[in-house]
């Protein structure tokens, strides 16, 4: 929780960590769904945050944001959801 949003907080001063978040919001995702009420509980309003986020118009063009729908799209389409 505290790693995601260090990584949030210094994506302006980093080089494109796009690829990282590729790899970190798929699990995010699966413990804002998950079954376990205390990883839902501490994970879902994260993913909330971080959906309301990068879906400001001004960060909407990152490769930050493109990794979150991305991420979106690939849990929606899992046969395990």
């Amino acid at each position: 929780h505290s790693v995601v949003i260090y990584m949030v907080g210094n994506t302006p001063n980093q080089s494109r960590m796009g690829k990282l978040f590729s790899k970190v919001f798929p699990v995010l995702l699966t413990l804002a769904c998950d079954v376990e009420n205390i990883a839902r509980q501490v994970f879902e309003p994260l993913m909330t945050q971080l959906i309301a986020w990068f879906s400001k118009s001004v960060q909407f063009e990152k490769e930050e944001a493109s990794a979150l729908m991305n991420a979106i799209f690939d849990g929606l389409k899992d046969a395990e959801n």
